[in-house]
């Protein structure tokens, strides 16, 4: 029940600030934590299995997907692959940290706690933190904040909304 819940109330908050911020369709919202939730788990599968998680990959089949179905829209393109890449990298480290956790004969209860607290904790200390080492989003990508996967994330929108030629 606590993954449904959890689940439920994300997936609504995903779809309210994919709304408000960046006018993203609410179909298409849908369409993205649909998405988002079948390739964490692949993502999960492979860091299983690899020890590597494929961030970008599973990021980049949501902007394949949004490339055919929002052509030309890099805000949309850009932001359902980020939903898809930050779902998939937490949902790997998480369950890296409950088997950590396992091994060490942690209570679940109490690592997932922790995990909760986790977010409030870390959203309160690094949003601060990065408009304070980012001023405006002009240095991104610049030689002080080079950001080189940001640059191939948005070389893949550049490409999906003007095509090949650009």
């Amino acid at each position: 029940t606590w993954f449904w819940t959890g689940t439920g109330i994300a997936a609504l908050g995903i779809l309210t600030i994919m709304h408000f911020a960046f006018h993203v369709t609410p179909w298409m919202s849908v369409l993205a934590v649909i998405m988002t939730f079948f390739l964490s788990l692949v993502a999960c599968r492979a860091t299983g299995e690899t020890d590597t998680t494929p961030i970008g990959p599973m990021g980049k089949i949501t902007q394949l997907t949004y490339g055919f179905l929002a052509p030309g829209n890099m805000i949309i393109n850009l932001m359902t692959a980020s939903v898809t890449a930050g779902a998939a990298a937490s949902s790997a480290d998480l369950l890296t940290d409950l088997k950590s956790g396992y091994l060490l004969g942690a209570n679940p209860r109490k690592q997932f706690l922790a995990q909760f607290a986790g977010i409030f904790i870390g959203t309160a200390v690094i949003v601060p933190m990065f408009y304070i080492l980012v001023p405006n989003a002009s240095v991104l990508g610049s030689d002080k904040f080079p950001a080189p996967s940001a640059q191939v994330w948005a070389g893949v929108a550049l490409l999906l909304s003007k095509g090949i030629e650009s």
